[in-house]
């Protein structure tokens, strides 16, 4: 027999936050690729293949066919356009939406 449940309490709160949740990062990720269409083609190469594929610089450099300092340049250019185009107008803080724009260095994977 199906007992029904009691509404409300703490674990409708936590659905609640854990769908709110889905819906946030989902909004994002939407905000993240319609950003990455708008740079050009070998930024968003560079920003692709380094920080979603995890390629090594000397990886994406051999792809792009351009020398490694190319590659750390076109990452550099296009994490900046992203941060611009994902920071909110409404004056707030650029890193608390940009957290997960990591900062790579040269030599990181």
């Amino acid at each position: 027999m199906n007992t029904p449940r009691p509404r409300g309490g703490l674990g409708d709160e936590l659905a609640n936050l854990g769908i709110a949740l889905l819906i946030s990062t989902a909004g994002f990720a939407l905000l993240l690729r319609a950003a990455l269409q708008t740079l050009p083609s070998r930024q968003r190469a560079a920003v692709v293949l380094r920080v979603t594929m995890g390629w090594s610089e000397l990886e994406t450099a051999d792809a792009l066919n351009c020398a490694p300092g190319t590659v750390g340049s076109l990452l550099h250019r296009g994490l900046a356009a992203l941060r611009v185009q994902l920071t909110p107008d409404d004056g707030s803080r650029a890193d608390d939406h940009s957290a997960s724009l990591p900062q790579l260095r040269e030599g990181q994977p």
